[in-house]
């Protein structure tokens, strides 16, 4: 996924800018995101933390591994705004905050993140790098906003609105009509709930990170009658006269009831049978990547069910648990 929304981009890979140009800079080595000073940064895909470190150019920057067409490449992150606190060896997830956008080192001119690629940990910085905009392109998949789930509930005739598993460390936006009405940093994995006051037709739309993931149209629904509290109002009229007071009358409901022979027991259906987890055997072949493709799932899930440190490594016989 990319870090920040497309019009985020202020500069291209191999582009050549006026700052660039100024300062006897060669063609540009990455791809840059603009954004306010220390908004976070989320991975742009599942990985390790494979370096941290300042460069005088690129000031602090962070260098994740990134698992695609059957090898490991590195994706580095420069001009943070401060020494990220993940440390070497740290497993992330696609989405998750690694670190603050920032202005730090001699190359840069304003905040804004600089990410590269390259098949090498130190080639972020002075060996061959790749476009890392195209390659994210390429390899795009879901997102994480892909797995955020919204109810609306109707409530006295306005709704409450009701967000599931948004990423922590994210910008979180509601607009009613095109005008913003709630805007938050998530901190907490939780539920998040938001009351929305309805008076006609209304467009409700959330936003991850600036970018648009559900928008919907509710309309007010009219409060339902107040239902009368006293069981006895309502009764028809020979009712009434029948039976004379509310209490007489539930005495003769009663023994009828008493009177009822008791339903037969229904026998409960037996428990279904618990299904064998589902297994692939590695042959020839087979990597991670591909298996996980094949079953609807990601590298990291299988790594972390079949406990493998290494998704680059496996053996020919191996079982892989899918599930």
């Amino acid at each position: 996924m990319q870090p920040f929304s497309e019009d985020r981009i202020t500069g291209h890979f191999g582009t050549r800018s006026a700052f660039r140009i100024r300062n006897g800079l060669g063609p540009h080595r990455g791809t840059d995101w603009a954004d306010r000073n220390k908004t976070p940064i989320p991975a742009v895909t599942d990985g390790t933390i494979a370096l941290v470190q300042y460069s005088k150019i690129l000031g602090w920057c962070i260098v994740q591994t990134a698992w695609a067409e059957g090898r490991t490449y590195y994706v580095g992150y420069a001009h943070l705004a401060k020494k990220p606190t993940l440390k070497v060896g740290d497993k992330i997830n696609m989405g998750e905050p690694i670190a603050l956008l920032g202005n730090t080192g001699k190359a840069s001119s304003g905040p804004h993140l600089h990410a590269t690629l390259s098949t090498s940990k130190k080639g972020i910085f002075w060996g061959k790098v790749y476009d890392l905009y195209k390659f994210i392109n390429k390899h795009a998949g879901p997102g994480p906003e892909e797995d955020i789930e919204v109810e609306l509930i109707p409530k006295n005739g306005n709704v409450v609105v009701k967000i599931k598993n948004f990423p922590v460390g994210n910008k979180l936006r509601m607009r009613k009509d095109g005008r913003s009405v709630w805007f938050k940093t998530v901190k907490k994995n939780k539920d998040h709930w938001k009351g929305v006051t309805l008076k006609g037709s209304h467009k409700i739309c959330l936003y991850y990170n600036g970018k648009e993931f559900f928008c919907e149209t509710v309309k007010a629904e009219k409060k339902k009658p107040k239902v009368a509290r006293n069981p006895w109002a309502g009764r028809g009229k020979d009712i009434v006269e029948k039976y004379g007071t509310r209490q007489a009358y539930e005495s003769a409901k009663q023994k009828e009831e008493e009177k009822k022979p008791e339903p037969t027991p229904v026998a409960q259906p037996a428990e279904p049978k618990q299904e064998e987890p589902k297994v692939h055997t590695v042959v020839s072949g087979d990597t991670l990547s591909a298996i996980a493709a094949a079953n609807n799932t990601t590298v990291s899930e299988l790594a972390r069910i079949n406990g493998i440190s290494n998704p680059n490594i496996l053996s020919i016989g191996q079982r892989i648990k899918l599930s």
